[in-house]
């Protein structure tokens, strides 16, 4: 299984689970199509982890796949 941790400071915001920002979603949904893989994100907060899959965070994206 492939995974991807994203993590940020503990000084800041209020220690919920942090998601990717759109641009690294993109390129996250670019190399995960490319394998034909959807990978585990792993949202690191200061009290939580919450697990998605990149189709949850980024539904509909557009990718290699979409250019043949």
């Amino acid at each position: 299984m492939q995974m991807v941790a994203v993590t940020g400071p503990e000084d800041k915001g209020d220690g919920s689970p942090i998601t990717p920002c759109g641009r690294c979603r993109q390129v996250l949904n670019e190399i995960a199509q490319l394998g034909g893989t959807d990978p585990a994100i792993l949202c690191v907060g200061a009290k939580d982890v919450m697990e998605l899959r990149l189709s949850d965070l980024l539904p509909h994206g557009f990718g290699p796949a979409h250019l043949d």
